[in-house]
Parts: structure tokens; C-alpha cells; sequence
């Protein structure tokens, strides 16, 4: 489960990923307006990251368990971000950041 944030902070687009032991499913995106997820329930931090790599011309989802957190209605403990922005990108971008998990 991913969350396609398009830079407005007027609304996320959920895009939802199948998949089942190998076999790869048809992505669906399912409008702001079908799954009213409140921006407001997504930390700022996360959204300007997202903000700032698409703005740079990379990808970025909201990933993991706070899609599934929000979805259900509980606040996410923490939040993940997907990229297509490789590390050295990334720390391009972002100057004070500490890469860390390279394997990723």
C-alpha cells in the first residue's frame, strides 16, 4: 500500500499495489475523493519530503504501515517514504541528512 502525494496539499491519491507469492497484480489508484484520507492525519515532515523530492522530478510514496494505520483510522507511529531518488540524490537534496540503511 502506497500513498501518491502530487505536491498540492489539496489531496493524496491512494495507490494500491497487488501482489501474492510472486505474482504481480494491476496497480489501482483510488482518488482523494474515494478514500478521503485528511492530509492533516499526515505528518508535515513527511509531506514536505515527499513535496521537496517530487519538485526535484523524483517519485515518492507514502509507504507501509502508516498507509494501513491511516486506513483503519489510527494515528501512524511513524511514516515511510518511498523513492525513486537514489541515496547520493537524496543527500544531494536534502544536505543535513544521515544515510543510513543503504541495502535499501
Amino acid at each position: 500500500m502506497r500513498l501518491s502525494y502530487g505536491g498540492h496539499r489539496k489531496q493524496i491519491d491512494f495507490l494500491a499495489l497487488g501482489g501474492y507469492r510472486g505474482y504481480f497484480m494491476e496497480q489501482k489508484i483510488i482518488p482523494f475523493e474515494e478514500h478521503g484520507l485528511p492530509l492533516d492525519k499526515i505528518d508535515s515532515h513527511a509531506l514536505y519530503i515527499m513535496e521537496k523530492l517530487k519538485h526535484e522530478g523524483f517519485v515518492a510514496y507514502l509507504v507501509g504501515g502508516s498507509v494501513r494505520d491511516l486506513l483503519l483510522g489510527h494515528r501512524p507511529k511513524d511514516f515511510d517514504i518511498s523513492t525513486s531518488a537514489k541515496p547520493e540524490e537524496i543527500k544531494k537534496i536534502f544536505r543535513n541528512c544521515i544515510l543510513i540503511g543503504r541495502r535499501f
